[in-house]
């Protein structure tokens, strides 16, 4: 994902994410750092950024789950490592900008600007990367979201899937 945040509290709140004790979610953390959190049945495991988040400064967040462990990469740079014996999968559906809750809610609504989300059906990355300038389609695209339409209730998935998705309670901008 690419964001811009606007938020200088330490609540919580989620980019992308399908979690209600379930799931995974690429999100801010209480800590007012990055973080890449999967539900391993028991507790999330959350692998987190090295400095704190700066408002207003664009970023490129990747977090990758292999099967094996959680990580989290900030600009391209690999922030840590968290192993997880088990995924406990959600049967929520993944929200932009907030998390799903049981009675159709959404919560922990991110504030700022998302620039584009991609979730891939195996993990990307293993070790630091140069990180490209746009998002882009690969074998293993699920779900790739430019958000740039710039007015209307949908915007357009690009992979081949075309899950296009349903804009609510967000509106557009202009960068």
């Amino acid at each position: 994902a690419t964001v811009i945040p606007s938020f200088q509290n330490s609540a919580p709140v989620t980019i992308v994410g399908n979690t209600e004790l379930s799931g995974l979610e690429l999100k801010k953390t209480k800590n007012n750092r990055w973080g890449f959190g999967v539900h391993d049945g028991d507790n999330y495991k959350i692998a987190e950024s090295k400095r704190m988040i700066q408002p207003g400064q664009r970023v490129r967040l990747a977090g990758v789950y292999d099967g094996r462990s959680v990580k989290l990469f900030v600009d391209g740079n690999l922030q840590s490592t968290i192993p997880i014996p088990s995924h406990n999968a959600s049967k929520y559906p993944f929200v932009v900008g907030g998390s799903p809750q049981p009675n159709g809610d959404v919560n922990y609504n991110f504030a700022g600007v998302i620039e584009e989300v991609r979730i891939c059906s195996e993990a990307l990355y293993r070790d630091s990367y140069s990180p490209p300038n746009d998002l882009s389609n690969t074998k293993r695209t699920v779900l790739l979201l430019k958000l740039n339409e710039g007015k209307g209730k949908i915007t357009r998935d690009e992979s081949k899937n075309r899950n296009h998705c349903r804009i609510t309670n967000a509106e557009w901008v202009s960068n």
